[in-house]
């Protein structure tokens, strides 16, 4: 059973907050800075690694791989102690009246608190923010709470892997207390085992944080994604943006069949969860409003959204038909790629691969988004990409700026 953890400084109606013991947490193995050959056993399917093809051209050879080590930039260990105040908060007419929404995948809080976690977060002042790969499990969540809590967020709710220690794991933290919270997919609270979306309605519209599987190096659960993840997906974006109102098609969710931790079909709310936000039922289901779907969704949907388009088409995962037509059915059904239609010749890229200086020669991926209903166009004011903050993870935050 997926493990979920709310923990609310006002705890939402009608249930109880479970508690956490407090445990210390291990320290995350350094990963060495050398290139190395690729290990015979293939890595975890969730691995940003697979994102990789266009990194292993530099090092076709030992004298390119060393002649890319030894001229690979130490990231300075810097985070920005302020940013100015955004546009929308300079407006007369519009203050205090938008949300500033970031999205981050950390690639393991824990590593991430050590290089400027902190200084980045108190310097963006989001209301909403939320994290994907966590790599927590439940009961490390205590230590990093309190930590969210002291930052100004009073509503925190987490979900973690069952499936795999230091694995996958999503996080909401709010200013705002949301109306519910919901883990995992539709009423029933599906594909959840490796806590990968946490959703919340507030007053006007849905949020929904994914961390979207990958589907391998070796493209082993590309096809359970093309079929059962990314429509699954869909269905739920378009259960909350209906109100519950629409019917969540539950009987292609079969278990990809993988070597590593599989998703399995369906897993009900945690024992002692809160019962009023630990899913969504059909007797008190969502209300009927726009959606705003973030967070890591593992696919460069155009050619323009990666570097080296054409060597890791269709080889890597993250960029391959299938990957793309799961993205371009979510657009395809009344939702927008804010950035893209904001910016339609950008390439802020938001994944830049740690091995071969990737940051430095901006040989990137956006695969980081802000997926929204058209119906809330008139209220996006901006979209930011930080890369200025990359090095605590190998991903950026982004950022959506929703006017109430």
């Amino acid at each position: 059973m997926p493990k979920r953890s709310v923990v609310d400084d006002d705890t939402l109606p009608g249930g109880e907050t479970p508690s956490v013991s407090p445990t210390k947490v291990a320290k995350e193995e350094k990963i060495s800075k050398k290139p190395k050959k690729a290990a015979a056993k293939a890595p975890e399917a969730d691995a940003d690694v697979a994102h990789g093809s266009a990194d292993t051209e530099a090092a076709s050879s030992p004298a390119k791989a060393a002649k890319a080590a030894k001229a690979k930039v130490v990231q300075a260990d810097y985070m920005p102690s302020s940013y100015a105040k955004e546009a929308y908060e300079e407006a007369a007419h519009l203050s205090g009246a938008a949300h500033k929404i970031v999205s981050w995948n950390v690639n393991g809080i824990n590593a991430c608190m050590e290089k400027g976690f902190r200084d980045y977060v108190r310097a963006e002042n989001a209301d909403i923010l939320v994290l994907q790969e966590t790599k927590l499990q439940e009961k490390n969540v205590e230590k990093f709470d309190t930590i969210l809590s002291e930052l100004g967020y009073a509503h925190r709710y987490w979900s973690c892997s069952t499936a795999k220690k230091g694995y996958a794991g999503t996080a909401l933290f709010s200013k705002v207390k949301p109306l519910r919270v919901s883990y995992g997919l539709g009423s029933a609270g599906a594909h959840n085992e490796e806590g990968r979306t946490v959703s919340a309605e507030f007053e006007s519209f849905h949020l929904v944080n994914c961390y979207v599987p990958n589907s391998g190096q070796k493209l082993e659960r590309l096809q359970w994604r093309h079929d059962v993840w990314d429509p699954a997906m869909l269905s739920h974006l378009q259960y909350m943006e209906s109100g519950g109102s629409g019917s969540y098609d539950t009987s292609a969710a079969a278990a990809p069949k993988a070597k590593t931790a599989s998703v399995a079909s369906f897993f009900k709310p945690a024992a002692g969860s809160d019962s009023a936000s630990a899913s969504i039922s059909a007797s008190a289901g969502p209300g009927a409003k726009p959606v705003v779907f973030t967070g890591d969704l593992n696919v460069a949907h155009e050619d323009i959204d990666l570097k080296n388009f054409k060597t890791n088409k269709n080889k890597t995962a993250g960029f391959c038909d299938e990957e793309r037509e799961g993205m371009s059915n979510f657009l395809g059904a009344g939702f927008d790629d804010t950035y893209r239609r904001l910016h339609p010749g950008g390439n802020a890229y938001t994944y830049y691969g740690m091995r071969f200086n990737g940051y430095a020669a901006n040989n990137g991926w956006r695969i980081d988004y802000f997926i929204t209903s058209e119906v809330l166009r008139p209220r996006i004011d901006k979209v930011l990409t930080r890369q200025e903050v990359y090095g605590a993870s190998d991903h950026v935050p982004i950022g959506l700026i929703l006017t109430k």
